[in-house]
């Protein structure tokens, strides 16, 4: 699922995104505020991007009650919420939770959103924000960044601790040591283990319906050749609750006992996420540095001590933005293997960097990738991402320099970057008409460029010899559009002079 680009700036300072939940295909469509729209074509409309936002900013901090300045910021922000969490969902390859990956999309952008409602936190990062190191969607993004997070962590944790979530989370290790602390002998830990594993089959949420209990039930008898009642398989399942609670508890009593304290607040069971594919920790009381200039060094140290199928995976993952599963098919593996790989890969470069940390500041620390401050985890991965991505936008760049002619820069430069001044953006409208073309001129000239940059992309990697991946051209595609949208800096890559 895409969204299409707002143009204008008062598409970007007047519309929200919104979803078609009615649609088989989910897809989404900008929805005008009109009285966002009357406000700005009285205020705005002369104005730049840049400006505007600088006025946003000084009206909320002299007047935060000011709605109208507020939801312009808010509608500017959508897209932006929009990109962190669709690259949220294929960087920490979340679990199915809902129906479809879609549905966790729609998800994760909906804790953005309200994550930018939420006016004083706003006002504190725009307060903090400095134009001169990064652009304020740049510095947003990190921003929101953690707060999905932050948001997906503490669902987790309730999930886990929570009935029904804790025996859907729990491995049947885990399962037989616990009903085996309550004394149950090998004949009952057989039983319950069996009922647990088609719970785990049959239940698509935590807590089984009735419905489900009767499937449960049913296959039970079938594969036991006995016969159980819907209320004798919900004892067991109970019992094996308790078993685990009790076993949890006497493993991790602290955490047991903060966990549960949040349980009692919450009133719904929630969906749960597999401890693996969510190895965010909360904030951890001790100072541990989370600046990257301490830890780039470090890090690319690091990774020289890396296999060369090991750094393949980490650029595969975190270059390229394949799942997990897709790599295991490129590969002819299971995905659990690859999951296994990039954890180990984790913990191997935490312990590479974290250790001449820990000996230079002489802390009595053992850390590892899952222990770290959230923030230390967040800014390495970031650090992984812009590292194997480094290459292919540079490629991208020579290719823009070498390959694209004069037509083709201009085009992509107005069309992405801007106006000849670089900050007022333009339609295809506005472009075409600026280069005395029309727009299916212009929208074939862009999709020339955009070709002639893919295969850019392609011919550095059959230069490293992964042919497999140049039939990914979707992914390809995706790079290219992030590059063309948000990486590339249009006054370096030959801006061209505008024509008198």
């Amino acid at each position: 699922m895409r969204i299409v680009r707002r143009q204008t700036c008062e598409a970007k300072f007047c519309s929200f995104l919104r979803f078609d939940p009615n649609s088989s295909i989910t897809t989404t469509q900008w929805l005008k505020d009109h009285q966002l729209a009357r406000n700005f074509n009285h205020h705005y409309r002369s104005l730049s991007e840049t400006a505007i936002l600088q006025h946003l900013q000084t009206i909320l901090q002299h007047q935060p009650d000011n709605t109208l300045a507020f939801k312009h910021l808010c509608a500017y922000l959508q897209e932006t919420c929009y990109w962190v969490a669709s690259r949220f969902i294929h960087q920490y390859s979340l679990p199915n939770q809902f129906h479809s990956s879609v549905d966790n999309l729609i998800q994760v952008f909906k804790i953005a959103e309200a994550e930018t409602l939420k006016l004083d936190k706003l006002l504190h990062r725009l307060q903090q924000y400095d134009p001169q190191r990064s652009q304020l969607k740049t510095y947003l993004q990190k921003w929101l960044k953690s707060a999905i997070a932050d948001a997906i962590y503490a669902e987790y944790r309730i999930a886990k601790y929570s009935n029904w979530g804790l025996l859907k989370n729990s491995s049947a290790t885990a399962l037989r040591k616990a009903l085996s602390q309550q004394g149950y002998t090998p004949e009952q830990i057989q039983t319950y283990q069996m009922v647990v594993e088609l719970f785990k089959s049959v239940s698509s949420k935590n807590q089984p319906d009735t419905q489900e209990l009767d499937v449960i039930v049913t296959l039970y008898n079938q594969q036991s050749h006995l016969e159980i009642t819907t209320k004798q398989l919900k004892q067991w399942l109970d019992d094996c609750i308790e078993a685990l609670r009790q076993y949890e508890q006497q493993k991790c009593p602290h955490h047991y006992a903060s966990s549960l304290s949040v349980i009692e607040s919450n009133q719904e069971e929630q969906a749960s996420f597999s401890e693996s594919n969510i190895p965010i920790t909360p904030q951890s009381d001790h100072s541990f540095p989370t600046n990257a200039e301490e830890f780039q060094p470090l890090l690319e140290e690091a990774l020289t001590y890396l296999s060369l199928e090991e750094t393949d995976i980490l650029f595969l993952h975190y270059g390229l933005n394949l799942q997990q599963s897709e790599i295991a098919t490129l590969q002819g593996v299971n995905q659990s293997s690859i999951s296994r790989k990039i954890n180990q890969l984790h913990k191997k470069l935490a312990q590479l960097v974290t250790q001449p940390l820990i000996e230079q500041k002489q802390m009595n620390l053992k850390l590892n990738y899952k222990t770290l401050p959230k923030d230390a985890v967040i800014m390495i991965r970031d650090w992984l991402e812009a590292y194997f991505k480094q290459p292919i936008f540079q490629q991208l760049a020579e290719v823009f320099q070498l390959q694209l002619n004069e037509s083709n820069q201009t085009c992509l430069r107005l069309v992405y970057g801007g106006n000849y001044d670089g900050n007022q953006p333009l339609s295809l409208e506005d472009v075409a008409q600026e280069l005395n073309l029309t727009v299916e001129e212009l929208e074939a000239n862009l999709t020339q460029s955009q070709e002639i940059l893919q295969q850019g992309v392609v011919t550095m990697l059959q230069e490293k010899e992964m042919n497999s991946l140049v039939m990914k051209q979707q992914k390809i595609s995706d790079l290219v559009e992030e590059w063309l949208r948000e990486r590339a800096i249009y006054s370096l890559l030959t801006p061209p002079q505008k024509q008198t």
